[in-house]
């Protein structure tokens, strides 16, 4: 959750202003501002790239003209920030990390959109492909390599680390994707790279079940409620539901191990009337088998309740991020506290509702 100034929770649940200020960022230096008449941000923790905008331009003075000047995806960047007013209170935080501009309209032609589409930075690193095949040197550490490989592709970008080190296997090589390296050696230390402000945050890996602790929100309807949407309660599906993890190095035999589900009180445990639907992960980097066993724990217990999915419309709170826990009181006055996987935020009044895509734990 995004800290918000003092009133900003309260003033959602009545009558307020909402709007956006959106800055155009080049070289590390702010530009100027952006007017912008609508468009949303996204954040959903299922996506490489975690965030990605979509902006309608409020006028034309940021369109790019045959010299070149204007919003451009060369290296333009857009910070967004949310406004919340209220009688005498105002008050606004960022939203999302900052984006990189991935194309924007021109005043050549005639124009059919004024839209404006950001991605986050994760795409400059998926871009930056190695022209040679990739190795950490001996000796380097997790957060070394990624920092590194992080540096090359985004000169000068700020990282921060939660979490813990460890040495990089020996004998790692990479072809060609930078992203593909930097996912995989922090995974290694169960984490994962989200891009978080005008950088990256490696951090551990968001729980695959609802942990114990208490939400930061509440969605509920009613007069001061804020869903917006007489929402069905969550489905169980069997498509993405598993209970095995068999993770392995491809190279070595010898580094396998699998997790189970073997509660004799779940529905769908191994040898039970669900059947055996094993998952599998093959990695490079699990180098002994006690590495193989954690892997294939921490993927089991990710992989679990993913198949509880509701999507809802409540109205904005700009302060939730995914991977927050929510407490959800549909129309039926059930109670259930949700973990959000994606949120998407209008950036006009008439936008409509937030929408959230929310998991829950598998019954």
């Amino acid at each position: 959750m995004i800290p918000a100034p003092s009133g900003l929770i309260d003033a959602l649940r009545y009558s307020h202003r909402a709007g956006c200020r959106v800055e155009a960022v080049y070289d590390g230096d702010v530009v100027g501002e952006v007017a912008v008449s609508g468009g949303s941000v996204k954040m959903d923790m299922d996506s490489d790239g975690y965030a990605s905008a979509d902006l309608q331009l409020g006028d034309d003075y940021w369109l790019a003209d045959a010299r070149g000047s204007g919003l451009l995806p060369f290296g333009h960047r857009l910070r967004i920030h949310y406004q919340i007013s209220s009688g005498q209170y105002t008050g606004e935080v960022p939203l999302g990390p900052d984006l990189l501009v991935t194309s924007a309209p021109t005043d050549a032609g005639v124009l059919s959109s004024w839209t404006v589409h950001a991605g986050s930075l994760v795409q400059q690193v998926m871009d930056a492909r190695f022209l040679v095949p990739w190795q950490p040197a001996a000796g380097t550490t997790v957060w070394t390599a990624i920092d590194a490989l992080l540096d090359e592709a985004v000169p000068g970008v700020s990282i921060t680390h939660n979490g813990t080190d460890a040495p990089c296997p020996d004998g790692l090589v990479w072809e060609r994707e930078r992203w593909d390296a930097v996912t995989a050696l922090a995974a290694r230390v169960g984490c994962t790279v989200r891009p978080w402000g005008d950088g990256f945050h490696v951090a551990p890996e968001p729980p695959g079940t609802i942990p114990d602790t208490a939400p930061v929100w509440t969605i509920d309807a009613g007069p001061t409620g804020v869903l917006l949407t007489d929402t069905s309660l969550p489905e169980v599906a069997r498509e993405q539901r598993y209970n095995a993890v068999a993770a392995y190095n491809g190279d070595d035999p010898a580094v396998w191990a699998a997790a189970y589900i073997d509660d004799a009180a779940s529905a769908i445990r191994w040898d039970g009337p669900f059947g055996r639907k094993p998952y599998f992960y093959a990695s490079t980097l699990l180098t002994t088998p006690a590495q193989a066993q954690s892997a294939a724990d921490t993927i089991l217990a990710r992989l679990s309740g993913k198949s509880r999915r509701v999507e809802l419309a409540c109205a904005p709170n700009p302060t939730l991020l995914p991977g927050d826990l929510v407490d959800v009181v549909w129309p039926t006055m059930q109670q259930e506290i949700m973990m959000i996987r994606a949120v998407t935020v209008p950036l006009s009044p008439g936008g409509g509702g937030m929408k959230l895509t929310l998991q829950g734990d598998p019954s």
